[in-house]
């Protein structure tokens, strides 16, 4: 049933969002909850971004139905998860619900910090006869809820990342002409392979009016490695094959670093201190044109009282050179092992990610987790990215969610940005990044 279901997206998205020939998909409001938890309050924490917001304003509604309180702390990425690893390690018990990016999920499986949630999917009690597990994006639900045969937590948002472009200057037919006249040959729109990408970054970089052809995630942070994925997936690299070996420094990988690190030059100064939210701020002041970016801050350089470029942008897929990327980067809502109130927890991350309740999120800016989602009138207009939203969802590639990964892409961090520094070149970088992988690995 779920093959079935991607096929028929895959296939007819396009129908579904230019020509709305779908009807929506009628969501049903999930079962209330008895008052058996009333008085119970649940801690929970999560990131400080537009979804987690969304969440925020409609809790009154989870708090009536089922009596529950939800005390929500919102922090930075790196707060995140700094509180977070202190709460489970330590054992202090401090929160229920956690919302944490889905590559720990491993890490905190086999660590022992999280629960499975079937007893609680299959209790009679607690379950929402709504529930619909097919409904849930499938390469998603595979990523962030499944590991080794068991499922530990649900979706907590769509977090994809894609091409984003400012589609009214590649449109502009002056700026065709004249490119055409300097290259030789028409670019897509947008660019469909990484010669375009760079060629036209190369030509729209104009530091005199303070325009750049892109911008890069370049800092040494968690966003320069997951935009860097995104080349090394499309130029056909893998940081560990199916036999489980790293392979970091393949010939693809060595290519695809060289590549990322001679775009800086038609980058705006200072992106070396740049991760995600300083990515959107430089689209939101009119500074760049192409960047491969997160869809969740979309919504904010869509609107016109934070952006210059609001209705002036477009988003697609990444630049293929050998295959078709698309670094999936949802987060997971995981319920402790430790935690004081599991049902109570349950039902609400049940709450949050029902039928319902997804498709009001959705309609606030929220990316969205289920199929029946994107089938909504409502929300197919609230957001020019959500077409390109779910075409990458439907081929999306995901970083390894083994135990070994936080040590792994701290030290990927640091490679990459050597690189970029010019203090080696990527061949090194990426041998010295394959020891240190075949160490942490125990090969």
């Amino acid at each position: 049933m779920r093959s079935k279901k991607s096929k028929i997206i895959m296939v007819g998205f396009v129908m579904l969002f230019v020509m709305g020939c779908f009807d929506a998909v009628q969501a049903e409001p999930p079962a209330l909850v008895d008052k058996t938890y009333k008085g119970i309050t649940l801690r929970f924490i999560a990131e400080t971004v537009p979804p987690t917001e969304a969440i925020v304003k409609f809790l009154p509604e989870f708090e009536k139905s089922s009596g529950i309180k939800v005390v929500t702390e919102q922090y930075p990425f790196d707060h995140v998860m700094e509180k977070t690893m202190m709460d489970l390690a330590a054992g202090t018990r401090i929160y229920d619900v956690l919302s944490t990016p889905y590559q720990f999920l491993g890490q905190f499986a086999e660590m022992g910090y999280i629960q499975p949630v079937e007893k609680y999917m299959n209790d009679p009690n607690l379950r929402d006869p709504n529930m619909d597990i097919t409904d849930y994006i499938e390469g998603m639900w595979k990523a962030s809820a499944e590991w080794k045969e068991k499922i530990y937590g649900f979706p907590s948002n769509s977090c994809i990342m894609f091409l984003w472009y400012r589609r009214d200057l590649l449109e502009n037919l002056a700026e065709r002409r004249a490119f055409k006249e300097k290259y030789g040959y028409c670019y897509s729109i947008p660019p469909t392979n990484w010669i375009e990408y760079k060629d036209v970054a190369e030509f729209f970089t104009r530091p005199e009016q303070e325009l750049y052809g892109v911008a890069l995630a370049a800092k040494r942070h968690d966003a320069l490695s997951c935009e860097w994925m995104n080349y090394m997936w499309s130029f056909g690299g893998e940081v560990i094959d199916k036999s489980g070996n790293p392979v970091i420094n393949s010939p693809e990988n060595v290519e695809a670093l060289k590549y990322f690190v001679s775009l800086l030059k038609y980058a705006p100064p200072g992106t070396t201190t740049y991760t995600w939210d300083e990515v959107t701020t430089a689209f939101q002041k009119g500074r760049v044109v192409m960047a491969i970016q997160w869809n969740d801050p979309a919504i904010d350089v869509e609107d016109p009282t934070k952006s210059e470029v609001a209705g002036k942008m477009g988003f697609g897929p990444v630049p293929v050179k050998k295959q078709p990327a698309a670094h999936f980067g949802a987060w997971t809502f995981f319920i402790p092992k430790l935690s004081k109130h599991p049902e109570a927890a349950y039902l609400f991350i049940q709450w949050v990610t029902s039928k319902e309740i997804q498709i009001k999120l959705a309609r606030e800016g929220m990316v969205p987790c289920r199929y029946s989602s994107y089938a909504d009138p409502e929300v197919r207009e609230r957001a020019s990215f959500y077409p390109a939203t779910l075409a990458a969802l439907e081929i999306s590639n995901y970083r390894p969610r083994i135990p070994e990964w936080t040590e792994m892409v701290s030290k990927m961090q640091l490679a990459l940005s050597q690189a970029l520094a010019g203090e080696k070149t990527p061949r090194e970088v990426l041998d010295w990044l394959q020891d240190e992988y075949l160490r942490i690995l125990g090969k």
